[in-house]
């Protein structure tokens, strides 16, 4: 792990305006802090949007994302819902549990390069906002320990900062988004199970019209995958 230093990052500006910009910098902190990967979500935007949205950046492989919500992962897991009541960093031991269903979630995520270690910061605004920023490591027992101490206060920060940014963002171009008529009736049969093929004959069009409106509104939401667009839409009440 480099050399850290707190005025470093009081000095440095977290800015990012897109999607893969704010991947990049995840990427980049992981890799400065010696770690994985960080995840970041918004559990709850508070009194700055009407409904509750589930906002996901991670640095997390594609596959992992897309077995995350296939297996609605999200709903279970345990350091999300620690994080949402949390008030003070933790362990990611101190979240983890005993059954059968966490045993094969954590197992699953280490077979998709996540590391066996992480810290997670739960962070609470004024206006009711829930988020949480992880950051995820693999050494050793003793390594982690020495690491956890070192990297807390530079990942708190950049937690923080990394926060304000997202959720400024997001205030700005939740209002703007609207989707198209046929953008929302492809969601629509999505969130019903329906394939592509499918959708396409109910709507009586191609098949590669339903997978454009589909990628439309994944990226329309900021989203990682069809699914998360759904869960998304659905809690947003876009659709």
């Amino acid at each position: 792990m480099t050399s850290l230093s707190v005025d470093q990052y009081l000095a440095e500006d977290v800015e990012f305006a897109t999607r893969d910009e704010a991947i990049d910098q995840l990427s980049k902190k992981a890799s400065e802090f010696g770690g994985k990967h960080i995840a970041y979500g918004i559990l709850n935007p508070g009194k700055s949007s009407p409904r509750l949205a589930f906002d996901a950046i991670t640095t997390y492989s594609p596959a992992w994302l897309e077995r995350y919500f296939s297996q609605s992962y999200h709903i279970q897991d345990p350091i999300l819902k620690t994080a949402s009541s949390a008030r003070i960093p933790f362990d990611w031991e101190t979240a983890k549990y005993d059954s059968t269903p966490l045993k094969t979630f954590f197992g699953e995520s280490v077979e998709h390069g996540l590391g066996r270690q992480g810290l997670a910061i739960p962070i609470h605004g004024p206006n009711g906002e829930m988020c949480a920023l992880s950051f995820n490591a693999d050494v050793s027992d003793g390594d982690w320990i020495k690491m956890r101490q070192e990297v807390l206060p530079h990942i708190m920060l950049f937690a923080h900062q990394f926060n304000e940014k997202a959720l400024n963002i997001r205030r700005l171009k939740l209002p703007e988004i609207t989707l198209s008529p046929r953008e929302s009736e492809a969601l629509k049969w999505a969130a019903e199970g329906k394939s592509v093929w499918e959708t396409s004959r109910i709507l009586g069009i191609s098949d590669h019209s339903v997978k454009s409106y589909l990628q439309n509104a994944q990226r329309k939401l900021a989203c990682c995958n069809k699914l998360h667009t759904v869960v998304t839409a659905v809690r947003l009440g876009i659709i």
